[in-house]
């Protein structure tokens, strides 16, 4: 039998879950910006996606379970905050080079539930341009450009240190000819994150997966 700890854990874990879902189903706000960000988190709690949407999901989900199969090695060079970083001290980047197969990388995509999220903010907030940092093997990305495609406009460029994270995720939106909405570009934050407001300028989205400290996210 399971410990107590374990069904306490799941026992408190439901319970926020529910107490959640009864907090977003009488949200009300004022504002486009808010209610459309209100309407997508009830879409992707409550709602069921349309044909269209779903046939976008699916061939996404199919990659990531191919690529979560896949034993290549990658050769990773590492730019983020590194392990060590459990608070915010604004230090000094790490660069650590590690070696994982793609399989073990595509694990650190966000799951889909939360990448339905980003999806379903994408089709209701309608952007005419979107930033994402960190784009890891490009699943995230590939929900928030189909989110586009779906639109009929918009583009996205996604940031990405690693060469070889930039190379796979631009080859996964290509896979999924989705690169006509996206493109991924390849360097620092630090470097890459100006050039890529001002190109994009107004910016409508940004996803923030990079790096998570909050010291780089405000500077």
């Amino acid at each position: 039998m399971p410990s107590v700890s374990p069904l306490l854990h799941t026992a408190v874990r439901n319970t926020r879950r529910v107490r959640g879902r009864v907090k977003i189903s009488s949200a009300r706000v004022d504002g486009l910006a808010p209610t459309a960000v209100v309407t997508a988190i009830k879409q992707a709690a409550f709602g069921r996606p349309n044909a269209e949407e779903r046939a976008w999901i699916k061939r996404i989900e199919l990659m990531r379970a191919l690529l979560l199969t896949s034993p290549a090695p990658l050769e990773i060079i590492d730019f983020g905050a590194g392990t060590a970083h459990q608070f915010d001290t604004g230090a000094a980047l790490t660069k650590n080079t590690v070696t994982k197969t793609l399989g073990a990388m595509t694990t650190s995509s966000k799951p889909p539930r939360w990448a339905y999220l980003l999806f379903r903010l994408v089709r209701e907030l309608r952007p005419q341009s979107v930033l994402e940092m960190g784009a890891c093997v490009g699943i995230s990305a590939s929900y928030e450009a189909a989110a586009l495609e779906l639109n009929g406009a918009g583009r996205l460029l996604t940031l990405e240190g690693a060469d070889v994270l930039a190379d796979r995720s631009a080859q996964t939106l290509g896979e999924l000819n989705l690169g006509h909405r996206a493109e991924v570009r390849l360097g620092q934050f630090a470097d890459t994150i100006e050039p890529a407001s001002a190109e994009l300028s107004p910016l409508g989205f940004a996803f923030i997966d990079g790096h998570h400290i909050e010291s780089a996210t405000f500077a």
